[in-house]
């Protein structure tokens, strides 16, 4: 459990600094879900595959974690399609039940590619999501 905390706290801290250093929040957006996927191309992956495991699943404490995580993440977003409907790039976001679709498309995504289930590299999955997701919320360049 120590683990999957420490591990989930680095990368959501790297995920809203990326995000941070966004010069808009379509970009922000953007690399939010780009560097989401990828995590499941990187080298590490065995380690990734250990945190979303049946054996942890089962752990005590691991589900409230695993919720403290997302709502984390869900927040984070949120913050992101906030700003984009201030700074005018994501006109038609409505942050909070927005974050929360849009969080469970990276989630799906994300345990597919992880399981191989998935048609897509980590690359074009994030390519399609972001697409979809600058459509439905009006995204402007």
């Amino acid at each position: 459990m120590a683990m999957f905390r420490r591990d989930s706290r680095l990368v959501h801290d790297e995920l809203t600094a990326l995000a941070a250093t966004a010069p808009d929040a379509r970009e922000a957006l953007r690399r939010w879900i780009e560097r989401y996927l990828g995590l499941t191309a990187e080298p590490h992956r065995c380690r990734i595959l250990t945190m979303v495991s049946d054996e942890l699943l089962r752990t005590s404490g691991y589900i409230v974690e695993r919720a403290r995580a997302a709502h984390d993440h869900r927040t984070a977003i949120a913050e992101i399609l906030a700003r984009g409907r201030q700074d005018g790039t994501l006109p038609w976001a409505d942050p909070e039940p927005d974050a929360r679709t849009i969080l469970a498309a990276l989630s799906g995504s994300f345990q597919s590619l992880m399981l191989g289930t998935f048609e897509l590299t980590a690359e074009s999955a994030a390519a399609q999501l972001t697409a979809f997701t600058f459509r439905a919320l009006g995204a402007r360049t």
